[in-house]
């Protein structure tokens, strides 16, 4: 009878282990399939995200070409209106006189004229042969008006602000006192100045009939200095709107 309880005992552990194992087994195998599935999810999620993230930045890509291209086309037009705004300040700087300027045109050297033998002093004679401010000024406005862009006196440029007087055998030009000969360089269109100084109706023609001594010379190429500080108004005033 004990020995039949002993065994029945070691039937009984022996059939709770295989059971507690096989329940183990059976516990782990659904754990591991709820495992797999979870990680499938998760990478199926993930891609998608991912799908996502990368269809974002296709669409910033897109977006910051379009500003790339943007900013180029204005770079671009900032830089041709840079460009426009600094040749024309150079220009209106050979204008004013404050650079060089050349081109061709014509050199006109002339001195008052020689006194006669018999002349009197202060008489009508000795005015003709001398220079005068009328003289330089009519010069200076008929070759504006016939084709001169540039012009110089002595090498001092000629502006709207330059100031002409004569003083004897002296000229006053841009607050600079210059003694004779005086040499006048035009530069500009050639054919409308070559057209005035064989002209025989002008102030060049005059002043030699009286006398002045005179001499033109055609050339290819004249260059006129930059003579002329450039202008800062000291009591203007700007009017604010």
């Amino acid at each position: 009878m004990i020995r039949f309880n002993k065994i029945m005992v070691l039937m009984g552990s022996v059939i709770m282990g295989i059971g507690l194992a096989t329940g183990a087994q059976l516990a782990t195998g659904k754990i591991n399939v709820i495992l797999i599935q979870s990680d499938y999810q998760d990478a199926v999620n993930y891609h998608e995200k991912l799908k996502t993230d990368i269809a974002g930045l296709g669409k910033t890509q897109d977006e910051l070409k379009e500003k790339l291209k943007d900013y180029e086309e204005k770079s671009s037009d900032t830089k041709s209106i840079m460009e426009e705004l600094d040749n024309e300040l150079k220009r209106n700087e050979k204008l004013l006189g404050y650079k060089e300027v050349r081109g061709s045109g014509y050199i006109i050297t002339m001195s008052d004229g020689e006194p006669k033998v018999d002349e009197t002093e202060n008489s009508i004679d000795s005015w003709l042969r001398i220079i005068h401010n009328e003289d330089m000024l009519k010069i200076l406005n008929e070759l504006k008006q016939n084709g001169a862009d540039a012009i110089s006196i002595n090498g001092e440029r000629v502006t709207e602000t330059s100031e002409i007087y004569c003083s004897w055998a002296f000229i006053s030009i841009n607050r600079k006192k210059l003694p004779a000969p005086f040499v006048i360089k035009a530069v500009g269109n050639h054919e409308k100045l070559e057209a005035y100084v064989e002209s025989e109706f002008n102030q060049l023609r005059n002043m030699k009939n009286r006398g002045i001594r005179m001499e033109l010379e055609k050339m290819p190429i004249i260059i006129l200095e930059g003579s002329i500080e450039p202008i800062t108004p000291r009591y203007l005033q700007e009017i604010e709107k």
